[in-house]
């Protein structure tokens, strides 16, 4: 008990006869990473820079356990889903450059997943850039149809004033 006292900093434990206890000012990078995503979908408050930040960020990646990866894969799909959501929010609220700057670590975090791409191609609509809007869903199209023989939606075509099927 007298190590665990001397080599974490005073303010964060303390000890009541062979008991450790850590204070509440401790804070996990864990509960803060919820806590920022709690922030970022509530419904009509516009996400923060610095939650959007931390969301972008993996949690316990040095870890290497079935239990961490259990995990992180499970938080994986929460901030994703949730980024994904501030994106719209971020579009809704007039800030195009921020969705775009969401939507882009979105698309390449998941590559093929559509509902990124059509964010981002939004966000480049709005910023006034329809031209990187279609320049996106070409490169979308192409990959789709080598990696999955499939065409994409018909919403990300009609967002870049492309034909949904063709060239």
């Amino acid at each position: 008990m007298w190590r665990t006292n001397r080599s974490l900093p005073w303010e964060l434990t303390y000890t009541e006869g062979e008991t450790v206890h850590l204070t509440d000012a401790l804070v996990s990078d864990w509960r803060l990473a919820e806590e920022a995503l709690e922030r970022v979908t509530r419904p009509g408050i516009p996400p923060r820079a610095r939650d959007l930040e931390m969301l972008r960020q993996p949690l316990m990646s040095d870890v290497r356990s079935a239990w961490a990866e259990m995990h992180q894969t499970g938080w994986d799909e929460r901030r994703f889903h949730a980024l994904r959501e501030a994106g719209h929010s971020l579009l809704a609220g007039g800030r195009p450059h921020e969705a775009a700057e969401t939507a882009t670590f979105l698309v390449s975090w998941e590559p093929l997943d559509e509902p990124s791409h059509l964010l981002l191609m939004r966000a480049f609509v709005e910023i006034g850039a329809p031209s990187r809007a279609a320049e996106l869903f070409r490169d979308l199209r192409r990959r789709l149809r080598r990696e999955l023989g499939v065409e994409p939606a018909p919403e990300l075509a009609a967002m870049a004033g492309q034909p949904a099927y063709g060239s």
